[in-house]
């Protein structure tokens, strides 16, 4: 908004005040009024209908992209609400947000969940739980679990460059070993269960987490079912305490399934 305010003040200024050049520094600083019919640095001049039309479809997009977000969202939450009596509780970023018993809250935010380091100023869990969406280029429908991390300088998909989360090793099995059951229970024999090599943001949260996330295209996002394996799965995270061996797995592919091996062995 603040820069938005400060170039329709400059463009005023420039209607107003530059009906003859202004120098400012002779030779070297002059500023002249001059007007551009096209996109960035003239492109497109005299083009206006096409520029116009170009912006509203890619405003389109953006819109749709954030719809899908959000949709996947509101899925998964409202299958948590009905499935489990979540009861309204104050609201959070200007969502509504819920509590089930003494053990957990659930809430809305407005960032990209992988942005979300800064949940740990507002809340003090023992244990974060993103219920997620998973986007993969295979569009394999997929319900996943994995802990969050950058091993490398590139941090492109959230968190810092180098930086991994508090992991929960309880909450991966725990949620992974849910995940297999539902997909017998609610007949989702299309869908894989895995879990998911390190990877993408938050990194900086002062509590540990998990993302439990269904995937992995627009048609399984809305999966009723689906959210609900996931639903479930995040809730048997919640009243599971339970103590494992943990251990740390290094190499595998993204879904790593020798790893899940290890996760179905000793349940």
């Amino acid at each position: 908004i603040c820069i938005i305010f400060i170039d329709q003040i400059t463009k005023y200024f420039a209607v107003m005040k530059l009906s003859k050049t202004i120098t400012i520094i002779p030779k070297i600083l002059e500023l002249t009024y001059n007007t551009n019919s096209g996109s960035a640095f003239g492109i497109l001049s005299e083009k206006s209908a096409f520029l116009i039309i170009t912006g509203m479809i890619i405003i389109g997009i953006l819109l749709f992209e954030f719809e899908k977000i959000k949709l996947v969202k509101q899925t998964i939450k409202k299958q948590l609400i009905r499935e489990y009596h979540f009861e309204k509780d104050g609201s959070f970023e200007g969502n509504d947000s819920f509590v089930y018993k003494d053990k957990a809250r659930l809430i809305t935010i407005e960032d990209r969940l992988i942005d979300a380091d800064y949940l740990s100023k507002h809340f003090d869990p023992e244990l974060f739980i993103f219920a997620s969406r998973h986007k993969a280029k295979s569009e394999m429908p997929s319900l996943l679990v994995h802990s969050t991390g950058n091993w490398t300088s590139d941090n492109s998909f959230g968190g810092k460059p180098k930086s991994i989360s508090i992991s929960c090793p309880e909450a991966i099995k725990i949620g992974y070993l849910e995940l297999l059951k539902q997909k017998v229970q609610l007949n989702l024999s299309i869908f894989d269960v895995t879990m998911e090599v390190t990877h993408h943001g938050p990194t900086e949260l002062d509590h540990p987490l998990i993302f439990i996330e269904l995937g992995s295209s627009q048609q399984y996002w809305t999966h009723g079912q689906g959210a609900l394996a996931v639903a479930r799965a995040v809730m048997k995270v919640v009243n599971e305490d339970k103590k494992f061996t943990n251990v740390i797995g290094f190499g595998g592919t993204h879904y790593c399934s020798n790893f899940n091996k290890l996760l179905e062995s000793n349940p």
